[in-house]
């Protein structure tokens, strides 16, 4: 028997029209999609280097306000240092003297700190500018500083000189924060240094100058178009001052630490950070008037994500519109093409759901005619393969009808594993003592009748009749990879069938029936046997008669009704959702080892086992 080939869905996938501008659709898709990729990768690509051109103008605009920053504290420290009395009352260690004439200096320069001290290093006036925004012209004097260790320091008083003349510049920790110093001697009227001078500015304030946002108005033009943020590294990576406000989440490596002091210009090194936003930063060096390089500082930008997002988004637009015009364009032709087959389509979907008194009238001699005559042929056919198949399902089961009718049933047999339910009426001899022989083939009939519904929602295929017993094969002729549980459930079914069955009884005035049921899991040969006049499809082997002896161990244990052997617990996919008895090892007919037996309780949930 010829395979038989279930119609397609009528899906737009499968249907001519979609076979027809698929490939224009599919040529359009990559266009576009090559299109879309080629165009953003270009406008990325100029977005990218805007953004570097953005971050190198800038990092210069940040090392130009340190040369202007140092430019401002040299002329306050040129003022202080050549003040008239300034040497006279450092030698005499006059702090008071010291007071008034540097006092001034410092308020009309905005300096944030002053030193004057001995060339042992010892301060004779320490002048501190209240930073807070509410007093910046208030300044604390110092007590007991000492700035002997400082190298800013100890180079004035070595009395160095270099090409660009007896000033330093430095970074220096103090108890108040990293601040950015300038040192010089005061010298006395013979040209002797007698101590030094050092005036400083916060770090943090100086970055804020560098980043173009400076605490207080400095006269300098500043560009605010770009939100930059400027951060100080020191030699170990750690912060020494930052704009922005994660700076916990900064750290710069030591090995790119040195790398952004080898390269030679600003911009070379770049790194993407993932703080609240995303932000591209830029690294140099930070220099002193010298030449040494005192840290690396860093110039960040926002990345430039989301101003690739509206250009993406047009460009996903333009293309979305073209692949929709080629759909279309693709649909009306197409629509012209199979417009004469619809009434066969629509026909043909009738049949599928079980109409087979549809006929197809024949208008045209062209292909489509050829079409409908066979359409009409096959309809005849199988008008008379349902005839066929329904009388047929009346001797045998649906499953095995439907398999001897597809071919699907080897008729030379095949070995399977399968799960085989094995269950008859418990004193059976002695209800047909009881009983008139009517009335027993009323009750049989009343009880398979409820058996077999129970098994045939869980799929199982029910085999024979054999007097009052009942043999129920899973996973033959149809294969179900969860065979075991469905025979469980199916007994689990029958248990609760067989009491609905009972309580009827009971409201006749009948007596209940009794029954057992053993499952067993294991190898078999299905297939059909018997002579070329009459054939049967059944299981042979040993397996099935095991299930028959454990269906006989009802009798040995009459308080359980439900008896699988340890190959179909083995077989369960699930056995969490039962409850099972373990009886032991139990020593069998027919088998030289004994097998172990478990009893069926029930389940561990609420399931609708015979749903």
């Amino acid at each position: 028997m010829e395979e038989q080939v279930s119609p397609p869905l009528p899906s737009f996938w499968s249907q001519l029209r979609f076979k027809v501008i698929a490939p224009y659709l599919v040529l359009a898709l990559l266009l576009a999609v090559a299109a879309s990729y080629f165009l953003a990768q270009v406008f990325a690509e100029r977005l990218y280097e805007r953004l570097l051109n953005q971050l190198w103008q800038a990092g210069h605009y940040a090392t130009d306000e340190v040369v202007y920053v140092e430019r401002e504290l040299l002329t306050s420290l040129r003022a202080i240092a050549y003040t008239q009395g300034v040497s006279e009352a450092l030698q005499q260690q006059d702090q008071q003297r010291l007071s008034d004439l540097a006092c001034p200096i410092a308020l009309n320069a905005g300096l944030d700190l002053v030193h004057i001290v001995t060339l042992d290093g010892t301060a004779v006036l320490s002048l501190r500018r209240d930073t807070t925004s509410e007093s910046p012209g208030l300044y604390y004097e110092e007590s007991g500083f000492y700035t002997g260790d400082w190298p800013v320091c100890q180079q004035v008083v070595a009395g160095h000189v270099d090409d660009i003349g007896d000033k330093f510049a430095d970074l220096v920790h103090t108890p108040w924060g990293w601040t950015f110093y300038i040192s010089g001697p005061i010298k006395n009227q013979d040209g002797y240094t007698v101590g030094v001078v050092l005036v400083g500015m916060d770090l943090q304030r100086l970055i804020h100058r560098m980043a173009g946002r400076p605490l207080f108005s400095t006269g300098r033009d500043t560009d605010l178009s770009l939100s930059r943020e400027v951060t100080v590294y020191g030699p170990d990576g750690q912060v020494l001052a930052t704009t922005l406000q994660e700076a916990s989440r900064l750290q710069l490596a030591p090995t790119l630490y040195q790398q952004v002091l080898e390269q030679e210009d600003f911009g070379y090194l770049t790194r993407k950070l993932e703080l609240s936003g995303e932000l591209v930063e830029a690294f140099g060096a930070f220099e002193s008037r010298h030449g040494a390089d005192m840290a690396v500082f860093s110039v960040a930008l926002p990345g430039v994500g989301q101003e690739q997002v509206w250009p993406r988004l047009l460009l996903t637009l333009l293309f979305s519109l073209a692949v929709v015009a080629v759909v279309l364009v693709g649909l009306w032709v197409s629509a012209q093409i199979v417009r004469p087959i619809q009434d066969l389509v629509s026909a043909a979907s009738q049949v599928e759901s079980g109409d087979l008194s549809r006929k197809i009238v024949v208008r045209s001699t062209d292909e489509i005619g050829v079409l409908a005559h066979a359409f009409n042929r096959m309809v005849q056919g199988l008008r008379v393969k349902e005839f066929i198949r329904d009388a047929f399902g009346r001797f045998v089961s649906r499953d095995v009808s439907e398999g001897l009718l597809s071919g699907s049933i080897r008729v030379q047999g095949e070995k399977r594993v399968v799960s085989m339910l094995f269950s008859d009426i418990r004193d059976f001899t002695r209800l047909s003592e009881q009983y008139d022989p009517a009335v027993m083939v009323h009750i049989l009939n009343e009880y398979f009748a409820a058996m077999v519904e129970v098994a045939k929602q869980q799929g199982g295929t029910v085999n024979k009749f054999g007097g009052d017993s009942t043999l129920v094969v899973f996973g033959a002729p149809v294969y179900h990879p969860d065979h075991a549980d469905r025979a469980v459930r199916t007994a689990l079914g029958m248990r609760r069938r067989m009491a609905q069955l009972n309580a009827e009884r009971l409201t006749r005035g009948e007596v209940p029936i009794r029954m057992g049921i053993g499952i067993n899991t294991g190898d078999v040969v299905a297939g059909t046997v018997g002579s070329k006049d009459r054939m049967e499809y059944t299981v042979i082997g040993d397996s099935v008669n095991l299930s028959a002896r454990i269906q006989g161990l009802n009798k040995e244990f009459p308080e359980y009704d439900i008896l699988v052997s340890e190959y179909t617990y083995e077989m369960l996919k699930d056995k969490e959702q039962y409850v099972f008895r373990n009886l032991g090892l139990i020593s069998l007919k027919g088998k030289s080892e004994p097998v172990r037996i478990y009893a069926v309780e029930g389940i561990a949930e609420q399931v609708d086992v015979g749903a």
